[in-house]
């Protein structure tokens, strides 16, 4: 995801007003935010991809 990212980054320094590379970047972050609290609970990998799965489709 990060190689993804720098990829939009890098477009945005070129069309800072890019609707498209913006929305990509929020939802980018999101998912990072998401991670950080997976990461953060300490479950085990059952109950970190179960978590994964739940919070991917809302």
């Amino acid at each position: 995801m990060a190689h993804e990212r720098r990829k939009i980054i890098d477009l945005l320094k070129i069309d800072p007003k890019n609707e498209e590379a913006l929305e990509v970047v929020k939802i980018i972050a999101e998912l990072y935010a998401k991670e950080n609290q997976v990461r953060e609970a300490k479950l085990n990998y059952g109950k970190r991809r179960t978590l994964r799965r739940e919070q991917s489709r809302s």
